[in-house]
C-alpha cells in the first residue's frame, strides 16, 4: 500500500473534485461567486512516466494509461471515494499515512 503526507493526498483530492464538479467557480475578493463560470474542465492530464489522464464523459470519468482508455468509473464512484480521502486527510494523525 502507498503512503503519502497530507499535502499529497490533498492535491489527490483536488483531482478529484475537480472530476466530479467540473464546473470550476470563482469567487471575489469577498469570497461571493462571480456569476459567470470561468472555466470548465474536461481532461486532466499528469505529467508522469505512466501519461496518465482523466477525462470526463457525460457521467463517466474515463481513466487512460499511455492514451489507451484503462478504466471507466461513474462520478459518484468518483465522489465516494473522493469523500472518504477527505475523511482521512482530516483524520490523519500523522504527516503520513496508507
Amino acid at each position: 500500500m502507498l503512503s503519502f503526507n497530507r499535502g499529497e493526498w490533498s492535491e489527490l483530492y483536488g483531482i478529484l473534485f475537480l472530476l466530479i464538479k467540473p464546473k470550476l467557480k470563482i469567487v471575489n475578493e469577498n469570497l461571493h461567486p462571480i456569476k459567470t463560470d470561468l472555466f470548465l474542465v474536461k481532461e486532466i492530464i499528469l505529467d508522469s512516466k505512466l501519461k496518465l489522464s482523466y477525462k470526463i464523459i457525460k457521467d463517466n470519468i474515463a481513466i487512460f494509461v499511455a492514451e489507451k482508455e484503462y478504466k471507466k468509473l461513474s462520478v459518484l464512484e468518483v465522489d465516494i471515494t473522493r469523500k472518504e480521502l477527505l475523511n482521512k486527510v482530516l483524520s490523519a494523525k500523522s504527516g503520513s499515512f496508507e
